[in-house]
């Protein structure tokens, strides 16, 4: 990858990602403060620090000179463990020690081409040796940070060379299998961590605070689980399995669910009688959850999202992205901000996003995970905006019908 590290932007979505990454392993290993650390040419920043109660650290905050510990974090060629920082000399010294730790567990992460990005890390004002399940967490989100960071690169090696859009499909797959293989193994991890909590809570009465700990180390785990989920949405490996469904019930389950978070409302127009499509529930519900979300925060002060649906035939070849065939073409429309149109091209790449606030999610991750579902789906999806005019999403899925068999399973 010819592209260097330090023409990369992180962007904001990006960034959220890693925020929920520390805040999971700091609930999980049960420790006062989880960090990513990024080096820079004469210190050391704090990209995220964990937001649980009794973390020293804050995000943006800058560790001056070089550390030992990062120094020597970043020469182990594996993990780097410090059990009980009062046993080692001049731990007075480091930047683990002038914020009351005791004992650290990191890992250097690296760009794709081996230049050193920064340390992921747990800390603990207490001696602490860190179990091995612990170590493989923290390697597994290693893995992930290091897998993003991947896609990054790939994205801005595209956009240089002006790579078409086929050639950014095929790097998009290529970083997919590699993802939803790291992916796969994190989510055998988890179901170990997730059943021995679950078996230790057992034992333990309600109300002591061990059983209160655990129980949020099991939350942790699942939000862990759905940060994997992501990334295994871009793998070929993903199971997908197509049935014949209701639209008007996917539809209103979304709705329901989106009308929960949000200030916004939905008018629904679909014809009596409509056919069904065929789809993976699961995945499709995906699909227009991040859509409503998308539409949600357009309109932060509320507002009312129209829905209509038609049936669409394509003939030979007069529509190039769908095969001949049937298809439903669902409308969404909203009256949010819009999109310019400069970045009209740009909403399905992985991250893009016209945000800049950490706690704001725009047209970033969700809607390329959008396009790669309905893609699996022989599907289509376009998107069309201008500033200030609100935006309207178009959704092509096939028609079920009684030459497709009840099941399909794609791997």
């Amino acid at each position: 990858m010819k592209i260097k590290p330090g023409d990369v932007r992180i962007p904001a979505e990006i960034l959220i990602e890693f925020q929920d990454i520390v805040n999971v392993l700091a609930k999980i290993i049960v420790v006062p403060a989880a960090l990513i650390l990024t080096y820079h040419s004469a210190n050391t920043e704090v990209l995220c620090a964990s937001e649980t109660t009794g973390n020293p650290y804050k995000t943006g905050e800058i560790i001056p000179g070089e550390d030992r510990v990062c120094r020597e974090t970043a020469a182990a060629k594996d993990m780097f463990l410090i059990a009980d920082g009062t046993k080692v000399k001049n731990w007075q010294d480091s930047f683990p020690a002038k914020k009351g730790m005791v004992s650290f567990l990191g890992s250097v992460m690296l760009w794709p081409n081996d230049d050193i990005f920064g340390i992921i890390c747990v800390l603990d004002s207490k001696e602490n040796q860190y179990h091995t399940m612990h170590k493989k967490l923290l390697s597994r989100f290693k893995k992930e940070v290091e897998t993003l960071l991947w896609l990054l690169c790939s994205q801005a090696e595209s956009k240089k060379n002006k790579i078409d859009l086929k050639g950014a499909e095929d790097k998009l797959e290529s970083v997919g299998i590699l993802a939803g293989g790291i992916a796969q193994d994190f989510n055998s991890l988890l179901s170990v961590i997730i059943g021995n909590i679950s078996l230790t809570r057992m034992e333990i009465p309600p109300g002591e605070k061990a059983y209160d700990l655990l129980l949020e180390a099991e939350k942790a785990s699942c939000q862990a689980a759905d940060i994997a989920g992501k990334l295994i949405i871009f793998s070929e490996g993903g199971w997908l399995v197509r049935r014949e469904e209701s639209l008007s019930s996917l539809l209103k389950e979304s709705i329901d669910a989106s009308s929960l978070k949000s200030k916004i409302s939905f008018t629904l127009i679909i014809p009596p009688a409509f056919p069904p499509v065929f789809v993976d529930e699961g995945q499709f519900n995906q699909v227009l959850q991040n859509i409503f979300l998308n539409a949600a925060e357009a309109m932060p002060g509320g507002g009312v999202v129209r829905i209509s649906a038609r049936t669409f035939k394509v003939e030979n070849d007069e529509f190039p992205p769908l095969q001949p065939g049937e298809y439903v073409r669902l409308l969404i429309e909203d009256q949010g901000t819009g999109i310019p149109q400069e970045h009209l091209d740009k909403i399905f790449d992985p991250y893009f996003s016209t945000k800049n606030s950490l706690t704001q999610r725009g047209m970033g991750l969700g809607l390329s995970i959008c396009y790669s579902i309905i893609k699996k789906h022989e599907g289509w999806i376009t998107v069309e905006s201008e500033a200030g005019a609100g935006t309207t999403v178009y959704l092509y899925v096939p028609v079920f019908n009684e030459n497709i068999e009840k099941e399909s399973i794609n791997f």
